[in-house]
């Protein structure tokens, strides 16, 4: 496969190829690749027209089908494009120099918008769409960011270079596309979504955006789709939309999981139901894919061997290696990977050190061999106990009725804290035996406090939000049951 050396050519070379092919597929209409062509370069137009120059940040809040236009106009014109994460203040950050929107952004400079409302299209359609493609200087140019899930605060702008899309995209695609034709149900705001919305166009195949229980199980059904990722926590709503339809797996062969932990319980469905392969992927959006477990068995935390390029380290507290089965932080390197957040002039030395990268995981190797503990910065100390709440969470589904949990630690009114737990359930079901189930798997580290709520706050890549869990707990703590 050809090196990437200037992005938007890599639209051009597809639609010379595949002019007539679809190019994306979304519910809000499909484009092929020489309309997404077309497009892209008179929307190139109007950011030139506006005063967008090589090297500026520009975030878009515009329906999926656009997204993928933008993104290549901010090719065509040398600049950084981004989805405007939802959760992302302006606000003192200077990241961002301009907004291109539906409807104007509160808190955004007004002479920095760029509304596409019915005027602005019209002119689109006038656009010249021949102009000369700007250049990015040099392969480590940045040309993209996507920011991370935020679940520890404002999201953090994490840049996408030259180099970077073709480390991900073109050297090491077979390591998380694995099977084709591929569907990614994360958003296309995501680094997953993103790559593969930039493979899809590298190989001339169709990208098909996000979408949602049965809008899913008919896209898989009409492009034949082979392979799918998504979080947990999508696997988990998109199992009872297949049983309602009476899907049973159709073309897919391989069913991956990616973002957090999937409980063995629902693998074990999904094997069932779709009798396919199932795979996890470890992966950050800082460094891509980490390590890649085939199969439903996560006997110790068993996460998967390490894929080729993937350079781990295990560190003690104080930063220094430990040996094979000694539990510490999880440290990544990769060739081409970024050494800081976009427009940081140093890199946090609690995330970047000595060329690694540190996703805030804890674990142990075995050879090639990587297993989690849980999350360093998410561990519950509850009475001098450590608990890992993604692994209650997993418990948490497993009792009948029970459609979604998290946990996260309380404190109470005497500054102590203790283990509390919101849930979703289909109806209503008996939390005094559900505490009982609890308590038999998980002993002293068992929630003390339990809420009913109507839905739990989660990341665009299906990671549980836990500092807006807790608000909520704290906004239904009247009518929680304490044990």
């Amino acid at each position: 496969m050809t090196a990437i050396s200037q992005p938007f050519n890599v639209l051009v070379d597809a639609a010379a190829k595949h002019a007539e092919a679809l190019a994306v597929s979304s519910p809000g209409g499909d484009m092929t690749f020489a309309e997404l062509l077309d497009g892209s370069r008179r929307i190139a137009g109007v950011l030139r027209e506006a005063g967008v120059r090589p090297g500026e940040v520009v975030a878009f809040r515009v329906p999926q089908l656009l997204e993928t236009v933008l993104t290549f106009a901010c090719f065509h014109e040398a600049a950084i494009g981004t989805v405007f994460p939802s959760g992302f203040e302006q606000s003192g950050s200077g990241v961002i120099d301009w907004v291109v929107s539906v409807a104007p952004v509160s808190g955004f400079d007004w002479d920095r918008q760029i509304i596409l409302d019915q005027a602005t299209m019209e002119g689109i359609s006038r656009q010249d769409a021949s102009s000369q493609a700007r250049e990015y200087p040099a392969l480590t140019s940045v040309c993209h960011i996507v920011f991370s899930s935020g679940t520890t605060g404002n999201p953090k702008p994490i840049p996408i270079s030259v180099e970077t899309l073709n480390d991900r995209c073109v050297d090491r695609r077979e390591q998380w596309m694995l099977a084709r034709p591929y569907f990614c149900q994360l958003g296309f705001s995501t680094m997953m979504g993103f790559q593969t919305f930039m493979a899809s166009v590298v190989i001339g195949e169709t990208f098909i955006t996000p979408r949602l229980g049965k809008d899913a199980i008919d896209a898989i059904a009409r492009f034949g789709i082979a392979c799918s990722v998504a979080s947990p926590h999508q696997w988990g709503t998109f199992l009872p939309a297949a049983v309602k339809s009476r899907f049973s797996g159709g073309t897919l062969t391989t069913i991956v999981a990616v973002g957090a932990i999937l409980p063995d319980f629902l693998a074990d469905q999904l094997v069932r139901r779709f009798a396919t392969e199932i795979a996890v992927m470890y992966a950050a959006s800082e460094c891509g894919s980490i390590a890649l477990r085939h199969g439903t068995d996560s006997s110790d935390g068993f996460t998967g061997e390490l894929v080729p390029g993937a350079d781990v380290i295990i560190v003690s507290a104080d930063g220094v290696a430990v040996p094979d089965g000694e539990i510490g932080e999880i440290g990544v390197r990769r060739a081409r990977q970024p050494v800081s957040y976009f427009g940081d002039d140093l890199p946090s030395p609690a995330v970047w050190r000595d060329g690694y990268f540190f996703p805030g995981d804890s674990g142990f190797l075995r050879g090639d061999r990587l297993y989690l503990t849980g999350r360093t910065g998410d561990l519950i100390n509850a009475a001098g106990a450590k608990i890992d709440p993604a692994r209650v969470d997993a418990l948490a589904l497993e009792f009948p009725g029970v459609t979604d949990a998290a946990v996260f630690g309380f404190v109470d009114t005497r500054g102590l804290t203790s283990v509390a737990l919101v849930f979703t359930a289909e109806k209503a079901i008996d939390v005094v035996a559900f505490s009982a189930f609890l308590v038999s798997r998980l002993g002293d580290s068992s929630p003390r406090r339990m809420a009913r709520v109507a839905d739990i706050p989660r990341t665009r890549t299906g990671k549980v939000n836990r500092e807006s869990v807790a608000q909520l707990f704290t906004q239904a703590h009247p009518d929680a049951f304490m044990f």
